[in-house]
């Protein structure tokens, strides 16, 4: 059984245990830091148990209730279970908390009016000389886990693992390792899961962190080698019989940043190998008409654009952007997305396929295998950190050498492009098109935000509250759908909206359209 839940985890040998890092660690030692970034804060008392007492509430739940103290304090210690008629739930808790044992408890400790108090997470005796080495009075990992095994359990497997036999392979050459002055990969290993000090722990994450970063430059530049080498076998012509007509009914000016990146990406399909090119710019900053520049170039050259999204909401909106600038050109552009009728859905696999249609917008649903292309050239993917490498791969194999875009609004330093993007080229949109407003981000407070988004609804405008995560994990991460019952009791008084990629394609339209059409409203949203 233990197998199995290891294997949810995707740990199914040795070398698989090993390498499922701690996403972070505990200084269980006295007189811990607390400053260390990495560290997870938590507490820690060691003392004599003085008394310990069971407890019934109505609600079926069962409190031991124990009280431990030392030279210095007294603390009131909880361990909450759920009642069970068949056995004593607290029956080995009984054996362990028994008045002049020396134990260490483990939790977050409250100060309420009379007493410290502690919702006890782990607790180990004085007695347990093994605990020492793996649970308390040092410094311990936190795994990301799945349910049916604890932080212990894990724990335990992997220090029995690290004091096995195992060997796991080494990229970086002796010299290297000497010249960036890293420690050997097996002390590295060692030393993530059970650093005996913050400077060991340091020191194997630097290992570790410089290997990654050593096989993402080498597969890099190994696909920047491969992509120089393919042929596109045709050669692009500007003949502006569409780009001209398009920039007249634009109806603004290019920016100077967007025109050089237009021009970079010219530059780049007119050569004989494939464009692999990340253009870069923040929210409003004119990326989608730089991206339909490109299309217009493929589609005046009887070629065929894909056009991927990571929403069926973004896909909706690349659609009516290119409706509103392409609407009187002879152009065919469609929308493909898991939300059209199967009707519809077949009339565009079967156009695509034929070549009558030139720019295909979608999803997912762009990379099935009913969709076939007749002349694809150009791939363009929006938000291309939300696309695996294999969905991005199989886009592109519906063409040949086909030219490739991907865009993103996250600002990422130039040395972090290099080491993650070094197989693409760059282009960055620098300046906003006229009449934009400039953007103020804000860090603040939970409770200072919700008072400037109700200020902004009682003016008569409109507020997105974003979270990561549809629902709640075990990473306490808050979830869309936990924090909308909330957010409707704050903002009361305004009409609040919940959307979510799980919804179906007409339920997420039908909110979109209601949180457009209302006045000032709250969407609450991944």
């Amino acid at each position: 059984k233990r197998a199995e839940i290891l294997n949810k985890i995707g740990i199914n040998k040795i070398e698989d245990l090993l390498l499922y890092l701690p996403k972070t660690w505990q200084d269980r030692r006295p007189g811990k830091n607390i400053e260390n970034p990495f560290f997870q804060n938590i507490d820690v008392f060691f003392g004599e148990i003085k008394d310990g007492s069971e407890i019934y509430t109505a609600t079926g739940l069962r409190i031991f209730k124990v009280i431990i103290e030392n030279e210095n304090i007294q603390i009131e210690g909880n361990i909450f279970k759920k009642h069970n008629r068949k056995f004593d739930v607290f029956s080995h808790i009984k054996r362990d908390f028994i008045p002049g044992n020396k134990i260490w408890i483990v939790g977050k400790i409250e100060n309420d009016f009379f007493a410290p108090k502690m919702r006890i997470e782990e607790y180990y005796l004085s007695s347990d000389i093994q605990a020492s080495k793996k649970h308390i009075n040092r410094i311990v990992p936190i795994y990301p886990l799945t349910e049916g095994i604890s932080q212990k359990m894990m724990r335990e497997i992997v220090f029995n693992a690290l004091n096995s036999k195992w060997h796991i392979l080494n990229p970086i050459p002796y010299n290297l390792e000497i010249k960036r002055n890293l420690i050997p990969k097996e002390k590295a290993i060692s030393k993530i899961h059970f650093p005996d000090t913050e400077n060991e722990l340091n020191e194997a994450r630097r290992r570790l962190v410089y290997e990654e970063f050593f096989l993402m430059a080498i597969a890099r530049e190994i696909k920047k080698r491969q992509t120089k080498r393919a042929q596109k076998g045709f050669t692009y012509q500007i003949k502006k019989n569409l780009l001209t007509p398009f920039k007249q009914n634009m109806g603004f000016e290019f920016t100077l940043s967007q025109k050089k990146a237009i021009n970079d990406i010219f530059s780049d399909m007119l050569k004989p190998n494939p464009m692999a090119r990340l253009l870069q710019g923040d929210v409003g900053s004119g990326k989608t008409v730089v991206a339909l520049s490109a299309c217009l170039l493929a589609a005046e050259n009887n070629k065929q654009s894909a056009f991927m999204a990571p929403t069926a909401i973004l896909a909706e909106q690349h659609y009516q952007t290119f409706k509103k600038f392409l609407g009187n050109l002879n152009i065919n552009f469609e929308l493909i997305t898991s939300g059209i009728s199967p009707k519809k859905k077949k009339e565009i696999i079967e156009k695509t396929e034929k070549g009558e249609i030139d720019i295909l917008i979608g999803t997912h649903s762009l990379i099935e295998s009913s969709v076939k292309f007749k002349a694809l050239s150009l791939i363009i993917i929006d938000e291309q950190h939300r696309f695996g490498v294999r969905q991005r791969t199989l886009l592109k194999n519906k063409g040949r050498a086909v030219d490739m875009l991907v865009m993103t609004a996250t600002p990422i330093p130039r040395t972090l492009f290099l080491a993650m993007y070094g197989d693409l080229d760059l282009s960055t949109l620098t300046d906003m098109p006229e009449g934009r407003k400039p953007v103020k981000t804000i860090h603040s407070s939970e409770e200072k935000a919700f008072e400037k988004a109700k200020e902004i609804l009682y003016r008569g405008l409109k507020a997105y509250i974003v979270y990561p995560v549809i629902e709640e994990n075990n990473n306490d991460i808050k979830s869309v759908k936990k924090e909308y019952e909330k957010i409707k009791a704050i903002f009361n008084d305004f009409p609040v909206y919940m959307l979510h990629g799980k919804m179906k394609a007409q339920e997420k339209q039908k909110i979109m359209e209601n949180f457009c059409r209302t006045g000032p409203s709250v969407l609450v949203c991944t």
